[in-house]
């Protein structure tokens, strides 16, 4: 693909995050909604092609159900636009699915960070992000983002306590889950499967 066009795409990522900021769209919010659209799916498995197809609006008014007419930010660069590029690079090198990024380093922390790092270089955020994702592991997360315990969760999934315990314990134990449980979790945390995938599969 020609790389103009993926940098088209960057740019139309971190242009989403300026329109939700003008919008004034909770960050929590914006990320959830846009995690699960089609255009961050594509990007995550390497598909540039299909998401240049997109258009800003298009993305915008779908993952958030708006109905926005027109977009008059886009030749805004400020700390929004930082954030959506800090995304799109963490998410480039670690081909990780921008839901668990979400997850890991959630939008309100990343924007927090922009003074003091807004000219360092994007591989010392990728560092921190390193640092970030050992903190809490994804089960402990979500469990925390619903206010739930594992007992609760046990009891609403049938997944054995044993079980989810191993999968608090470390991501990798997660990583091996049966594609069942998976499927059990995705449903109930209303996340996309790709949360839980160790790496995205790139396309050929």
């Amino acid at each position: 693909m020609d790389i103009s066009r993926i940098f088209d795409v960057e740019d139309m990522f971190c242009n989403l995050f300026v329109l939700a900021g003008k919008c004034g769209i909770k960050k929590d919010v914006f990320t959830r909604s846009l995690e699960s659209h089609n255009f961050c799916l594509s990007i995550e498995k390497g598909d540039y092609s299909h998401a240049y197809e997109m258009s800003i609006l298009e993305v915008f008014n779908g993952a958030l159900d708006h109905c926005l007419a027109s977009n008059d930010y886009e030749n805004v660069v400020d700390d929004y636009y930082w954030v959506g590029k800090c995304y799109f690079y963490i998410q480039s090198m670690t081909h990780k699915s921008f839901s668990y990024i979400f997850l890991k380093l959630p939008f309100e922390k990343l924007y927090k960070m922009y003074n003091p790092y807004h000219e360092v270089d994007f591989g010392n955020i990728l560092d921190m992000f390193f640092e970030f994702e050992k903190e809490e592991t994804i089960i402990e997360l979500l469990c925390k983002r619903r206010n739930i315990t594992l007992t609760y969760l046990s009891r609403k999934t049938g997944i054995p306590i044993s079980t989810l315990r191993k999968y608090r314990l470390s991501d990798e134990h997660l990583y091996k889950a049966s594609f069942y449980y998976i499927y059990l979790l995705t449903n109930f945390f209303v996340v996309p499967e790709t949360l839980f995938l160790k790496e995205i599969p790139q396309v050929k």
